[in-house]
């Protein structure tokens, strides 16, 4: 699965860009694109230093986009998210 993140806000505003591919089998990577779905960010950030997420995920002809902010980042993508922020983003072998 391909994937690019962009992360905009917070305390220092300095905006972050997290880009790859990672092997999933399809049963996560279904999951992860299923998370895409519920996208919505709230017409008004929950606080002043909130994060924006805009996550684009590919797995084959599928590709998703959607802008989450903190308060509504599915857990499934904050947990990949996570992963990625540390330089090993979560496989089928990693969790």
């Amino acid at each position: 699965m391909k994937y690019s993140i962009d992360i905009e806000g917070g305390f220092t505003g300095i905006p972050m860009h997290f880009e790859g591919e990672v092997a999933l089998s399809h049963e996560r990577a279904a999951q992860l694109l299923c998370a895409m779905e519920s996208a919505g960010v709230e017409a008004d950030a929950p606080w002043p230093d909130a994060l924006t997420y805009r996550v684009k995920m590919e797995e084959g002809a599928l590709l998703r986009e959607a802008v989450f902010t903190d308060a509504t980042l599915p857990k499934e993508l904050r947990i990949f998210l996570d992963g990625v922020r540390q330089n090993r983003p979560p496989t089928d072998r990693s969790g």
